[in-house]
């Protein structure tokens, strides 16, 4: 089954110049081949891989379709800060005390 992007089929709906839209359906015929020759694949990520859509462009279909509310984090001015916070990484704050032999015969080396 052949779906039209969302982006493409948007675009080819509105008043555009005769060069925009022979463009459009190139696009369009070359990601329905796509399609075509890899029946496998998904098509937002064949789109992906095409450059017709960006990661986010993707995320935001797949969480329509699964009826999920697409949340952007990244533009939360904390974002970085608790995600990083949240990764467990020992070496940040952990002194390895078990380890304190081996490491100080490697500072006399």
């Amino acid at each position: 089954m052949c779906r039209t992007p969302g982006r493409l089929a948007r675009a080819s709906r509105s008043p555009t110049s005769s060069s925009t839209r022979a463009r459009l359906a190139r696009s369009r015929q070359l990601a329905l081949t796509a399609q075509k020759e890899s029946p496998q694949k998904d098509l937002g990520k064949l789109l992906l891989t095409l450059g017709f859509i960006s990661g986010a462009d993707l995320a935001q279909a797949q969480a329509q379709r699964l009826g999920l509310e697409y949340v952007e984090l990244t533009v939360e001015p904390q974002f970085n800060h608790i995600f990083t916070q949240s990764l467990i990484f020992p070496h940040g704050e952990d002194t390895f005390p078990s380890l304190e032999h081996i490491l100080a015969g490697a500072d006399k080396k």
